[in-house]
């Protein structure tokens, strides 16, 4: 496999935490935190005979470091960071957008909620069950990270049935986490890395970053431990293709050399508004589910972005925002990468 890429126009805002996938055959972004720094609830379609964006509904409850996926024919939204007068919360509310009557309506219908509040959770469809792993809490003695102690179950929701609500699918085999990716192929549910934020009593903070992987069969409700990722890796987005593979993109990536943990971290001029930014992993890896192995492509991202999401429709990958590090813009962006799928003979 080898993927071409492109930068498309750009988003309509800086943004990174939102959430993404296919409605009624095009992309949509929603939510996130916007610059100026806001949690937004704006949504936004990519129209690629226009090659730009126009605005979809907007959510009815803006957030920020949510999870998205495609579910159908709409984007499932669950969980999220809201600030209040009295600070910031974890959601535990989910929603489904849809496109109806011909195109010309958009419409949020609010799920049923999930059991547990989380943000930066792992989710994914798999046949008719949107499954979600890992999350957490915010953290809210230094910010800007999340603990992931509070989240104990992984949940299930029939997109058949949604008034039944979520089911409980126990414990995972693994320790707690945030900031994970997961993707549904072949009618299991795979679940990467992540990493926990844990506060002593002294008040500091102690971070564990993860390379391991797992498989949940939803037929069997059993989970196995796959083979792990080449790199410590979080904020990535993961997405299925051709119900064998996971494409792996951006995030956070640590490599391990001479004994230590090293972070993958870059540097990119930015000549529209002539700065020097820095950046996080624009590496892209493909998990093969059938051979339980990773491929790292030479091909790698226009930019590499931590909390960066997209979707894919075919064989086009669309992948927007994220978080650099450039104070000017709250450390968000408004990059639109466009990648084309191409099989090797």
């Amino acid at each position: 496999m080898r993927i071409t890429w492109s930068e498309g126009r750009w988003f309509p805002g800086f943004i990174k935490g939102g959430a993404m996938g296919i409605v009624d055959g095009l992309p949509v972004y929603a939510g996130g935190v916007s610059q100026p720094w806001r949690e937004t609830e704006m949504a936004w379609y990519y129209d690629s005979d226009r090659k730009d964006w126009f605005p979809a509904e907007p959510m009815p409850l803006g957030r920020c470091y949510t999870t998205g996926c495609t579910a159908g024919r709409g984007l499932l939204v669950v969980g999220g960071r809201k600030s209040t007068p009295k600070g910031a919360i974890v959601l535990d509310d989910a929603w489904l957008l849809e496109r109806t009557r011909g195109g010309r309506v958009w419409k949020w219908t609010e799920l049923p909620h999930l059991r547990q509040a989380r943000a930066v959770a792992g989710l994914a469809v798999v046949g008719n069950l949107a499954i979600c792993a890992g999350g957490g809490d915010w953290e809210r003695t230094h910010g800007g990270a999340f603990t992931a102690a509070s989240v104990t179950t992984v949940e299930a929701l029939d997109l058949t049935n949604p008034k039944a609500g979520w089911v409980d699918l126990g414990a995972p085999p693994f320790s707690p986490r945030a900031s994970c990716s997961a993707a549904g192929v072949g009618g299991s549910f795979y679940l990467f890395g992540g990493y926990e934020c844990r506060v002593n009593e002294q008040k500091e903070r102690h971070f564990e970053y993860y390379d391991d992987a797992y498989r949940y069969d939803p037929s069997t409700g059993r989970w196995s431990e796959i083979a792990p990722l080449p790199v410590k890796l979080r904020g990535n987005e993961a997405l299925a293709y051709a119900d064998r593979y996971v494409i792996l993109m951006g995030g956070c990536a640590t490599i391990p050399f001479m004994g230590q943990d090293l972070p993958y971290l870059g540097v990119k001029s930015d000549p529209r508004r002539k700065l020097i930014i820095g950046e996080y992993s624009d590496l892209v890896w493909v998990y093969d589910t059938m051979t339980d192995s990773y491929a790292l492509l030479p091909e790698r991202l226009p930019h590499g972005h931590n909390d960066v999401h997209g979707c894919i429709n075919g064989t086009t990958i669309y992948l927007v925002g994220g978080e650099n590090v450039d104070a000017t813009t709250s450390n968000t962006t408004d990059t639109f990468m466009i990648g084309e799928i191409r099989e090797q003979a």
